[in-house]
C-alpha cells in the first residue's frame, strides 16, 4: 500500500486536477477507491489511538516493573524466573502479531517491539545469572546474546534484529578477544571451543550475517558485516605478525580488499539459494562490497604510509609460540573463498562481452595493489628502512590519482573526493611527520585548501558540463 504522506498529497493535488478538468469525475473517484483516500481520517484516528494505547500499556508495564523491583528480593525465584519468562514471550508475541498487520504504522511499531524484545533478551540472560549466582566476564554475555538475537533475526527477517546482533556480537569479540588472546599466550594452554570460536569470529561473522542480509534482503545489514568482518580481520592480522610467520601476514593484510573486491552475487546466490530482488541489477551488494573494499584499500595504505608503519617493525622476538594454528580454521575457509572468487571473476571478466576494458582495467589495478602490499609485508625488514615507506607513499599517490581519473571517465562523484582527500591526507602527513619549518606547513596547508577549493569547483563545472551533453541514466558500476 502507498505511503500516509503520498495518499494526503493525491488527495490534495487530485482535488485540483479535477477542479482544472485534467481528470473526469469517474477518473478521481477509481483514483480515490485504489488508494482508498476516503479512509484517510479514520487512519489517522486508529493511529491517534494505538499511541494512546501504547503510551498507557508502557506507562501500566513501567509501574508493574516498578513494583517488582520494589519487591524483587521477596518474590520467590521460581516465581521471579517465570515472570521473566512470561515478561520475554508476551513481549514479543505481542510485536509479532503487530508486525504481521497490514497496516504500516502497526507493521513499524511490531518491529520496534520486537527489537525491544531482543533486548530483554539480555536484560532476562543477566538476571538470571544474578539470580543464580553466576559470574564471569561480560564478554560472554555479549557473545550468547547476540547468537540469541541473531536467531530472533534469522527466523523472522528483521533487519533491525540482525544490526542489534552485529553490535552485540562485535561488543563480545571487542571486549573479550585479549582475554581469550591472553590465557593461549602459553604454550601449554589447552583451548576451549569459545577461545577458538572467538579468535575465529571473522570467518563465524561472515557465515552468520553475510546469508542474514540476503534472507532479510538488506543492503544495510550486508555493509554492517563486511565492516564486521574486516575489523575483526585487521586485528588478526596482529597475531601473525607478532608469531613473525610473514607468508600468513601477507594474506590476511590484504584479504579485506581481495574479499570485498571479488564479492560477486551470482556466485553465491545460487550456494545460497537464495534471491535479492531489491533492483534489476543481478548484483546488488556487489557495488557495496566493492566501494567497501577500496576504501579499505585506501585506509590501509595510509595508515602504513607513515615511517613508523607497522609493517616495518622486526617482531621476530616473540617466534616460538604456536598460538596462531587457533587462528587456521577461520583463515584457511577465507581463504579458499577469496580464491574461488577471484577464479570466478577472471573468468567472468574474460568471457563477458558486456563487461568493457575499464573493468578489467580496475581488477587489474586492484591485483597489482595487493600483490605490492603482500610482497612489501613478505619481505618486510627491521624498522626504519625507507624503501618500505617510500613505496607504500608511491602506491597511496596512485590510488589517489587513479580514483580521480575514474571519476572524470565515469562522471562520479565519489572517487574524486575520495581520492583527493587521500593525496592532500598524504601531503599534510608527511609535512607533519618530518620536521620541517613552520612557514614551509603554513604554505602547505594554503596550497592544500586552495587546491581543493579550486579542484572542488572546477570538477562540478566539469560534471554539470558533462551532464547537459550527455545525460545517462545512475549507474551501479563498481565506481559509484
Amino acid at each position: 500500500m502507498a505511503s500516509e504522506r503520498f495518499r494526503r498529497q493525491l488527495n490534495q493535488e487530485g482535488t485540483q486536477w479535477q477542479t482544472e478538468g485534467l481528470i473526469s469525475p469517474e477518473q478521481w473517484q477509481q483514483l480515490r477507491d485504489r488508494y482508498q483516500i476516503d479512509n484517510l481520517e479514520q487512519d489517522s484516528k486508529n493511529r491517534f489511538t494505538l499511541i494512546l494505547m501504547s503510551v498507557g500499556c508502557i506507562l501500566i508495564g513501567l509501574g508493574m516493573l516498578t513494583y517488582v523491583a520494589a519487591n524483587w528480593q521477596e518474590i520467590p525465584r521460581n516465581v521471579r524466573v517465570g515472570m521473566l519468562f512470561l515478561l520475554f514471550i508476551g513481549v514479543n508475541f505481542g510485536g509479532y502479531q503487530l508486525w504481521q498487520s497490514v497496516r504500516s504504522v502497526q507493521q513499524r511499531l511490531g518491529q520496534a517491539i520486537l527489537l525491544l524484545g531482543g533486548l530483554l533478551l539480555g536484560a532476562n540472560i543477566t538476571l538470571l545469572a544474578q539470580m543464580f549466582h553466576i559470574g564471569g566476564s561480560a564478554h560472554p554475555l555479549f557473545f550468547n546474546w547476540g547468537l540469541a538475537v541473531w536467531l530472533m533475526a534469522y527466523s523472522l527477517r528483521q533487519t533491525p534484529l540482525g544490526l542489534l546482533s552485529i553490535v552485540l556480537l562485535g561488543l563480545g569479540y571487542w571486549t573479550g578477544w585479549w582475554e581469550v588472546y591472553w590465557d593461549l599466550s602459553s604454550r601449554y594452554a589447552e583451548p576451549s571451543l569459545y577461545s577458538v570460536v572467538m579468535l575465529n569470529m571473522p570467518a563465524i561473522a561472515a557465515l552468520l550475517f553475510i546469508p542474514l542480509a540476503y534472507r532479510c534482503r538488506s543492503r544495510l545489514l550486508f555493509t554492517a558485516a563486511c565492516l564486521g568482518v574486516g575489523s575483526a580481520l585487521i586485528n588478526s592480522w596482529h597475531e601473525y605478525v607478532l608469531m613473525d610467520i610473514p607468508i600468513l601476514a601477507a594474506i590476511v593484510l590484504i584479504l579485506p580488499t581481495a574479499l570485498l573486491w571479488g564479492y560477486d552475487d551470482t556466485l553465491w546466490a545460487d550456494l545460497l539459494r537464495q534471491r535479492l530482488p531489491l533492483t534489476q541489477n543481478p548484483r546488488p551488494f556487489q557495488p557495496i562490497a566493492r566501494v567497501l573494499g577500496i576504501v579499505y584499500l585506501g585506509q590501509l595504505l595510509y595508515f602504513n604510509s607513515f615511517y613508523f608503519s607497522r609493517l616495518s617493525f622486526d617482531l621476530s622476538w616473540y617466534a616460538g609460540n604456536q598460538q596462531w594454528l587457533y587462528f587456521l580454521p577461520g583463515f584457511l575457509l577465507l581463504t579458499i573463498v577469496m580464491v574461488v572468487q577471484w577464479v570466478y571473476l577472471v573468468r567472468s571478466e574474460l568471457r563477458s562481452e558486456r563487461r568493457n576494458a575499464n573493468h578489467r582495467n580496475n581488477t587489474l589495478a586492484i591485483a597489482g595493489f595487493l600483490g605490492a602490499i603482500g610482497f612489501i609485508c613478505l619481505l618486510s625488514t627491521p624498522t626504519g628502512h625507507p624503501w618500505i615507506t617510500f613505496t607504500i607513499n608511491a602506491l597511496l599517490a596512485l590510488l589517489g590519482i587513479g580514483l580521480i581519473r575514474q571519476s572524470l571517465e565515469n562522471s562520479r562523484r565519489a572517487p574524486f573526493w575520495y581520492g583527493l582527500v587521500l593525496i592532500v591526507l598524504q601531503i599534510t602527513s608527511r609535512m607533519l611527520e618530518y620536521e620541517t619549518a613552520l612557514m614551509l606547513k603554513a604554505l602547505i596547508f594554503i596550497l592544500c585548501g586552495a587546491g581543493v577549493i579550486l579542484a572542488g569547483l572546477w570538477f562540478e563545472k566539469y560534471m554539470q558540463h558533462h551532464q547537459a551533453i550527455a545525460p545517462q541514466a545512475p549507474d551501479t558500476s563498481i565506481d559509484s
